[in-house]
């Protein structure tokens, strides 16, 4: 059973709706994740108390982000499955890569990345946990709960 033009042009645009969305929350994860960035680098020495807060505030951002952009991926997913079920013969192919568990990855890894990140800054913003520099990753002789 294959679709008629008109619904198989509804789901190719269905397909670019979710492209954009997709697009559209991986660019402001990055924007905000930058803008957090720099009042980060700003405060870094002038505020260190601000430190942990920008950093937290930046974990949980990225970590709300990944259901929307999970969820986008999905969509689109969702939409390839159907379309390559019943798209006939005088349907155009869609074009573009391919939506694979790779890619998948990739798009969620972007937040994942940018949560790590945080909570590293987090880490090193107090300079030392349990004997350990956690810029450098070095042990220190001073221990900072004794």
């Amino acid at each position: 059973m294959s679709w008629s033009r008109e619904e198989g042009n509804r789901i190719c645009d269905l397909i670019k709706h979710q492209e954009k969305m997709l697009n559209d929350r991986v660019f402001s994860l990055i924007v905000l994740n930058g803008l957090g960035l720099v009042a980060l680098s700003l405060s870094w020495k002038s505020a260190p108390e601000v430190v942990p807060i920008l950093s937290l505030f930046g974990a949980a951002g990225s970590a709300v982000m990944l259901a929307p952009i999970a969820a986008a991926d999905a969509g689109i997913a969702n939409l390839l499955r159907l379309w390559k079920k019943h798209a006939g013969d005088d349907n155009l192919p869609i074009v573009g890569l391919p939506s694979s568990f790779v890619w998948r990855i990739v798009w969620i890894a972007i937040p994942v990345l940018f949560i790590v990140v945080w909570a590293r800054l987090m880490l090193a913003a107090d300079g030392e946990v349990f004997g350990v520099d956690m810029v450098t990753g070095l042990g220190t002789a001073s221990h900072r709960f004794e």
